[in-house]
């Protein structure tokens, strides 16, 4: 028998997180965006994925000029100590509450599938 201790990679962790994400949230948001924007559903759509482009591409270009940093430490080498920290809790806050809000519709959709 073998004693190597198996572990999952960063990048296998950020796979499966992210699958979960989309998975989940592809099945509300055609109701949530139908809600709120009416019959201008497809142009909201259009600019919401825009708009999330846009921050990636940010975030992208960020990560090739600072490569041995996480988006934390270039916030704080960037927008200075105290406003760069302030921007990391909003970030991490943020982050939170999005992780707490999937995991409720997460186990909402679990729960509609096995009951």
């Amino acid at each position: 028998m073998r004693n190597d201790s198996v572990s999952i990679t960063p990048i296998q962790l950020a796979s499966i997180i992210i699958s979960t994400i989309i998975g989940v949230s592809m099945l509300g948001i055609p109701r949530f965006v139908v809600n709120g924007a009416g019959m201008g559903a497809p142009f909201a759509s259009l600019i919401g994925v825009v708009v999330a482009f846009i921050g990636l591409i940010t975030l992208a270009f960020l990560g090739k000029r600072f490569p041995k940093q996480t988006v934390i430490g270039y916030s704080q080498a960037l927008l200075g100590k105290k406003l760069g920290t302030f921007f990391s809790v909003l970030i991490i806050t943020t982050f939170t509450l999005i992780m707490g809000l999937e995991t409720r519709q997460f186990a909402e959709v679990v729960a509609g599938a096995l009951l």
